[in-house]
């Protein structure tokens, strides 16, 4: 995606560098946030082998020094089912392929507003701006990292009980 628009932007900035490479500006903006969303979409609810995507939060919240006053909830509390192995390297496999995608998308998109800034006509300049696009990104990295929190500390939650 990244390499496609970059390509765009070259050949669009040899022609023109108005509208047309404003309006590549505008598909860098629809598709960033596509693709963003497309990615969020690929996060787990919840770890493998758990009840629900707040296993793990007690031990967590306890390590972290924050103190419990509510008794944990029964997902919380109960004993995973079983999860093959294959299952939970795929998991956690498919987690930071999506953390690595999404860090490279968000950093990327600086670049290219950089890039576009340098190129485009002034009229057009103050038009550039994929901020929103990389908060999106960075939105759906901070959700991937705490699945995979999660499901690190779901796994590692019963051998603290």
């Amino acid at each position: 995606l990244i390499i496609y628009f970059n390509k765009a932007i070259k050949r669009c900035s040899k022609l023109t560098i108005k509208e047309p490479l404003n309006d590549v500006h505008l598909l860098c903006k629809k598709y960033f946030t596509m693709y963003a969303k497309f990615l969020g979409s690929k996060v787990p609810e919840s770890a493998p082998g758990t009840s629900g995507p707040t296993f793990g939060t007690n031990i967590f919240t306890n390590m972290m020094g924050a103190q419990t006053t509510q008794p944990p909830s029964p997902s919380m509390t109960a004993t995973p089912a079983p999860v093959a192995p294959s299952a939970l390297a795929l998991d956690e496999h498919t987690l930071c392929l999506i953390i690595n995608t999404t860090e490279y998308c968000a950093s990327m998109s600086d670049s290219l507003a950089r890039f576009l800034q340098e190129i485009i006509a002034p009229k057009f300049k103050e038009n550039i701006d994929l901020a929103p696009e990389k908060a999106e990104f960075q939105n759906v990295l901070a959700t991937v990292v705490n699945a995979l929190a999660a499901h690190v500390v779901g796994k590692l939650e019963p051998a603290f009980n």
